[in-house]
Parts: structure tokens; sequence; C-alpha cells
């Protein structure tokens, strides 16, 4: 019995949501092309105005990756509780993806929901989105783009030869 409650304490740890682990929440920084804002965590209501940096703080598993690049924002957020932990990630609003690099897989990927986008539409009013060909991870996408139309092209001029 004490096993399995032991057990039970570590997988809560473990699949705890992402506001409970940034409640400790000290600044969110975001920028542009030219300027950033700052926000304090202080009192951030997460309900009210959430928050997804990948691979820190997601909503679930990753999503596939966005098609194409797009203008973008930097992020960076600060806990509290952490030594100075911060957390960085990218917002792209007009393809509605936040993403983050994770050591071992590259960019990790979510889609935002309407509620982490109007946080993130918030935090950036005002501010110039950085270029498209300097998103980070901008390489990945186009290689996984041209590795996809690749294969579909693959697939097609095999079933044409095949036909013939």
């Amino acid at each position: 019995m004490r096993r399995l409650a032991v057990i039970a304490a570590a997988s809560a740890l473990l699949i705890a949501p992402a506001g409970a682990e940034a409640k400790g929440l000290k600044w969110v920084k975001v920028c542009g092309l030219d300027a950033c804002t700052k926000e304090s965590g202080k009192g951030w209501n997460f309900e009210r105005r959430p928050l997804i940096f990948p691979p820190t703080v997601m909503s679930g598993r990753p999503d596939d990756p966005p098609e194409a690049p797009a203008p973008w924002y930097r992020v960076t957020v600060a806990f509290s509780h952490a030594n100075g932990h911060k957390a960085r990630s990218i917002v792209a609003l007009d393809i509605k993806y936040a993403g983050g690099r994770d050591g071992s897989y590259g960019y990790v990927w979510e889609k935002l929901k309407p509620k982490p986008l109007g946080t993130y539409r918030h935090l950036t009013k005002g501010l110039a989105p950085n270029p498209v060909e300097t998103m980070p991870g901008r390489d990945e996408l186009m290689a996984d783009a041209l590795r996809s139309t690749l294969q579909s092209t693959a697939t097609i001029a095999a079933g044409l030869l095949r036909s013939a």
C-alpha cells in the first residue's frame, strides 16, 4: 500500500497541470523586432490568461510543426521558485503556434488555442514581429516541407510508372 502511495505521488508530480508549474511566475518578457515588453508575474491569473511556452509548459503533447515559418516574437519567462531558471520560446501569432527548442529533438511545437492566443496578442500589442526569414526552427520547417514534397512527388511518379 505504501509503495502504491509513493507511485501515485510521483505520478502526480509528473503530470501536474501547466498552470501549477507556472504559479511561481516572476515575469514574462516578449520581444519583437526592435522592442520588448515585460509584465510582472505577480498575481498572474493563469485561468484567464494562460501561457504556453514549449517545451517547458504545454497543454498536452507536442503538435505537428507548422507548415511554413511566419513572423514571430521571442518569449522569456522567469520563475520565482526556480533559482533563476528562465524558459525561452517563440510565438507566431499569424499561424497560431508556439515553439521552443528541446535539446535532443530540435523544436517542439504547440498550436495555440484561443485563450493563450489572446494572452499573446495582449503581450505583443504595439510590437513589430521579427521577420519570417529569421524564425528559429525555420530551417527544420523548410526541410520537413521539402521532405514531404519529395515523398509526394515520388509516390505520384511511382504510380505513373506502374500504370504506363
